[in-house]
């Protein structure tokens, strides 16, 4: 039989061949089929337990859902301030000691203080910076104290409403702490070993994850309770600063200045004196 009889042949019986080729195909993969469907059954079996602890997991990460609670009365708001002043020169320690005076008067809390010399001789200066946490109750008065020390060259004042994130954190807390709660009812209920040391897991991070949430709502309460007030204070530069007697290199430095700048000066004239004498040479000839 030639190769198109055969061809004809197969064409003619191509349902025969593509049953054939199911039946291989069943009989080489379809074990390992029905083995590897069978295994992720069992082992998402497997898993089933440990999906009712797998929500404490992770510890928690702060984040920022955008709302800004517009249905929440009572706002939620931080206070920041930046001052800075300039104090008569020898005055310096004077303004310092009256800073911290009104930082205590105020009960707030001076969280750093750095103050140093810059400088040599006339033209030294003492500059400093510091940073107040004041009770809100007392910012006004505060910041208008501190306002009177010198005079003000800059002064920033913003205020900024975190009673969404407030609230978002509240609702994270009583969520985590009913987790908790839901993990310690698992552990009294369970005899087997091994839920109760998954469990026991699951209780101490959810411990952690409580703890650091109560933080967070802790920092926030001190940052509606303290307003941040940063201030710098510099000392005047006095008038005689950057007066100086000229010294000899000075001096030979001005000449050369000087003498440079006049060859520049000639070789630019020089030329045009030469065409200049040129052309009243050329209009003598001429008169002639």
């Amino acid at each position: 039989m030639g190769l198109r009889e055969q061809f004809m042949k197969v064409k003619e019986n191509w349902l025969l061949v593509l049953v054939a080729l199911v039946l291989i195909v069943a009989l080489s993969g379809g074990t390992n089929l029905f083995s590897s469907i069978a295994g992720g059954s069992s082992r998402t079996a497997s898993m089933a337990p440990d999906m009712a602890y797998s929500g404490a997991a992770a510890q928690y990460a702060p984040t920022t859902t955008g709302d800004f609670a517009p249905d929440v009365t009572d706002r939620v708001i931080t206070k920041t301030a930046s001052l800075s002043s300039d104090v008569k020169r020898g005055t310096f320690e004077e303004a310092q000691q009256r800073l911290l005076g009104i930082a205590a008067s105020s009960q707030s809390i001076v969280l750093n203080q750095n103050a140093r010399k810059y400088g040599q001789g006339a033209a030294s200066y003492y500059r400093g910076s510091y940073q107040l946490k004041v009770p809100v109750a007392q910012y006004d008065s505060a910041v208008s104290q501190l306002k009177g020390i010198g005079d003000v060259t800059g002064f920033t004042e913003n205020a900024q409403d975190i009673t969404g994130q407030t609230v978002d954190l509240a609702t994270r807390l009583s969520l985590e702490q009913e987790k908790l709660q839901r993990y310690k009812t698992m552990m009294d209920n369970t005899a087997s070993l091994n839920d109760r040391l998954q469990l026991a897991d699951r209780i101490m991070s959810e411990e952690q994850t409580i703890a650091y949430l109560q933080q967070q709502v802790k920092t926030n309460q001190q940052r509606v309770d303290y307003a941040t007030v940063s201030v710098t204070l510099t000392e005047k530069q006095s008038g005689y600063a950057n007066i100086k007697a000229a010294t000899l290199s000075d001096l030979v430095r001005t000449f050369v200045t000087s003498w440079n700048a006049l060859l520049y000066v000639l070789a630019f004239a020089i030329p045009w004196l030469v065409l200049y004498a040129i052309y009243r040479f050329i209009r003598r000839l001429a008169g002639r």
